[in-house]
């Protein structure tokens, strides 16, 4: 009976050890910086692309392989924010976003929105891809790939919806960016067509609406807004000069209807 006792004795200490012994803390912090220097954008009341509440922001290590997802920790509405997640571990790091896209190191691979809405400006941010490659994973600074294309509309009747198009080029879905060469390219399914839904946007002769559009850099020649009224009228605008978007500039054009 005592051998029965002692055994356990034994096995009840080791269970205990077992239960008692500290977790290792593998979390960690670290801080991320969207570059702002090239970009013109007089977005929000912050004036520049700037991180929002609810971001997330994916880090990839090309040697081990290890992806990981920071979820934001403060900082909403600023450039520098801190992010929170798991400690990693190499000498090269891929910090990305959005979070949904696909980096391996070479080829980054996300989608740009083919259908966006009038008034929000947080979508303008959401929507903007940020990448940036560091040999520090507590200190990432990111940079826009795209930049954005601002057309001020002016006019007396209500919008229902805004249709931008490039015959030529492609400006929204797949879109492959080179990391080494630091060039973008428009995927096979890429589009032609962005939809932006602005129903009851009222426009006034007195102050024009903007209306916000994140493009791949490129150069281009045919670029033509179509607004659609609430009326069932619609009007379409070439644009009738080239427009060169860079990664973080901000393009204006005035549109009277």
């Amino acid at each position: 009976m005592k051998k029965y006792i002692y055994i356990l004795l034994c096995l009840l200490t080791v269970s205990c050890a077992k239960t008692e012994r500290p977790a290792v803390d593998e979390s960690t912090v670290i801080y991320v910086t969207i570059d702002n220097r090239s970009a013109k954008a007089r977005l929000g009341t912050s004036g520049f692309v700037a991180w929002q509440a609810g971001d997330s922001i994916a880090v990839f290590n090309q040697e081990t392989k290890q992806r990981e997802i920071f979820k934001l920790h403060s900082g909403a509405g600023m450039s520098t924010a801190s992010f929170d997640g798991r400690k990693m571990e190499g000498e090269l790091f891929y910090a990305y976003y959005p979070v949904t896209a696909k980096c391996d190191g070479k080829t980054f691979k996300l989608s740009l929105p083919v259908q966006v809405e009038l008034g929000v400006p947080v979508q303008i941010f959401n929507s903007m891809p940020l990448l940036g490659v560091s040999t520090n994973p507590s200190e990432i600074t990111v940079n826009q790939l795209c930049g954005i294309l601002q057309l001020n509309v002016s006019g007396t009747e209500k919008l229902k919806s805004v249709k931008l198009e490039s015959v030529a080029k492609a400006i929204a879905g797949e879109m492959l960016y080179n990391v080494e060469r630091g060039i973008a390219a428009m995927g096979a399914t890429a589009s032609h067509i962005i939809i932006m839904d602005a129903e009851g946007t009222e426009l006034s002769t007195y102050r024009s609406t903007p209306l916000r559009f994140i493009l791949p850099p490129n150069e281009y020649n045919d670029l033509k807004v179509t607004l659609y009224m609430d009326s069932g009228l619609s009007r379409t605008f070439p644009l009738n000069e080239t427009v060169q978007i860079t990664p973080g500039s901000l393009i204006e054009k005035e549109i009277t209807k």
